[in-house]
């Protein structure tokens, strides 16, 4: 049992520029909009990136990332298990293809498995593919601007 949200988009910007500001964790909240921080010691394969969500004032939501995929200009993937005991899970990967020289294609898309999509299929088909527009439409607008 998955379902698989995916978006694409193309950014006047060098994948050395994406790359740039998808890995920079500290920036993120920044251009995203996300409520929140991102840390990791080193952003490396097999790394572990800690995401505090804070939807609301006085409330932090804690999530842990393992970087799956990181080739620089090129992928960069992360697992996370969104439930205990790996009832839900998400694989996203951010896949960035040169067009031009200073032109790339950007995809992100992920892939979420187990029994919680019984409970949140629906939530996940309904608001997924927004908030993967916003995002990279984000990424787009901050890679161009700078």
């Amino acid at each position: 049992m998955s379902i698989t949200i995916q978006h694409s988009i193309e950014i006047a910007a060098s994948p050395r520029r994406i790359w740039q500001v998808l890995t920079d964790l500290d920036s993120f909240p920044a251009w995203s909009g996300f409520k929140g921080t991102l840390s990791c010691r080193r952003l490396a394969r097999g790394a572990r990136i800690t995401v505090a969500a804070r939807p609301r004032p006085g409330k932090v939501m804690l999530t842990w990332y393992t970087v799956t995929e990181y080739e620089p200009e090129h992928r960069l993937g992360w697992r996370a298990l969104y439930l205990p005991f790996g009832l839900l899970s998400g694989n996203r990967v951010f896949a960035i293809k040169r067009l031009a020289a200073e032109r790339s294609l950007v995809t992100t898309a992920e892939c979420y498995s187990g029994w919680g999509l019984v409970l949140f299929r629906r939530k996940l088909a309904t608001d997924g593919p927004a908030g993967y527009i916003k995002l990279l439409d984000s990424l787009k607008h901050y890679c161009e601007s700078a």
